[in-house]
Parts: C-alpha cells; sequence; structure tokens
C-alpha cells in the first residue's frame, strides 16, 4: 500500500523495515534508520538518515537529502534529483542516476553503472568495475580506481589519485584536467578524442 510520513519515522537497532514490490513511501519528513531498511518498492523522499543498512532492490527518488554513514546496497534504481552525502558505504550492483549533487567521503563500490548528469564531489574512494558515464562534472580530491570503463562527455577535474587500469574514453564534448595536485596512473588505455590538460603527473604503463 502507501505510507505517507510528514515528520518523522525512526527505525532502532531490533528493526526491520520492509517495503515490498507494490508498497510506495513517500515522506516530507525525516526517516532515520539504525537497522535495516529493505526496499522492493519505491521510495520518494524528503529525508533519509541511515546509519545502518538499507537494501534496495527497488526505486528509490530522491527529491532532498539522504545521509549515508552506514550501508547502502543498491540492486535497484537510484535516482538522485537532489544531494546524496555519504560518509559509508555505497555498493551499486545496477543504476545510479545522478541529477543533483552527490558528494562522497566514505566508499562507493559500483559493479554496474552509474550516469552523471550533474555533480560528483569525491573526497573518499570510488571503486569502479562497472560503467561510469560522466555527461556533467566529476570532481577527484582523492582515490578513484577504474577497472572497466569510465566515458566522459563532460568535465573531469582530478585533484587527488587517479588509477586506471581499463580504459577510460574522453569524448568529443569531454575534457579531463590533470591538476598540479593530481596524479593520473594508468596501466590501461586512455583514449582522448577532445581535451585532456595535464598540469600535474601521469604515469604511465
Amino acid at each position: 500500500g502507501n505510507i505517507y510520513n510528514y515528520n518523522i519515522i525512526i527505525n532502532n537497532n531490533d528493526g526491520t523495515i520492509d517495503n515490498n514490490i507494490d508498497g510506495t513511501l513517500n515522506t516530507d519528513g525525516i526517516i532515520e534508520n539504525f537497522s535495516t531498511l529493505n526496499i522492493d518498492g519505491v521510495i520518494n523522499t524528503g529525508t533519509i538518515i541511515n546509519d545502518g543498512t538499507i537494501i534496495n532492490d527497488g526505486t528509490i527518488n530522491n527529491t532532498s537529502y539522504i545521509e549515508n554513514t552506514g550501508l547502502i546496497d543498491n540492486n535497484g534504481n537510484i535516482n538522485n534529483f537532489d544531494t546524496i552525502a555519504n560518509y559509508g558505504d555505497i555498493t551499486n550492483h545496477h543504476t545510479i542516476e545522478n541529477k543533483g549533487t552527490f558528494t562522497n567521503d566514505g566508499y562507493v563500490d559500483n559493479y554496474n553503472t552509474i550516469n552523471n548528469f550533474s555533480d560528483i564531489i569525491n573526497d573518499g574512494s570510488i571503486y569502479n568495475s562497472g560503467t561510469i558515464e560522466n555527461y556533467a562534472s566529476i570532481i577527484n580530491n582523492d582515490f578513484l580506481e577504474n577497472t572497466s570503463l569510465i566515458e566522459n562527455n563532460g568535465n573531469i577535474n582530478n585533484y587527488g589519485n587517479i588509477y586506471n587500469y581499463n580504459i577510460i574514453i574522453n569524448n568529443n564534448d569531454g575534457t579531463i584536467d590533470n591538476n598540479i595536485d593530481g596524479t593520473l596512473n594508468t596501466d590501461g588505455i586512455i583514449e582522448n578524442f577532445s581535451t585532456l590538460n595535464i598540469d600535474g603527473v601521469i604515469n604511465t604503463g
């Protein structure tokens, strides 16, 4: 059925919330999760503060704010239209589509697809063994490891360390800026069809 939350839902340490396949959880308030939130249906969000585990096998449409200091295990779809702030772990086995601001101060493990149409700011670690498609802006201030495919149609600004073990494609509309504090280490392929600005260091295999 439908749950409408206009204030606060607290899921404590021993609690479990199952939003089943036909269920929709609409929140203009706060969901504070300290345990397990299983999503097989749809969540249309206000604010989610996660200190536990969210297992998503359905769809999360974020139009407000998600703060994660625990684990989000995504096997479905996360559509971000506003803000995701990650200080914990996000594991992606299906699709994350970012049209808002995605800041990472924790760990992101991508095994499938991340489509970025807005801003990803990485102050933590991103491990990509799937596909990252960038159409807007990725700012890397810390650690990004690619063992599969990064395809850039926007701007990648590197101030930290990028380790490429497979392929990065910089398409016609793309720009990669390896800034003065940035290091780009590649034992794979960088295929450049546009602009690659190097003010920092590139180490090639």
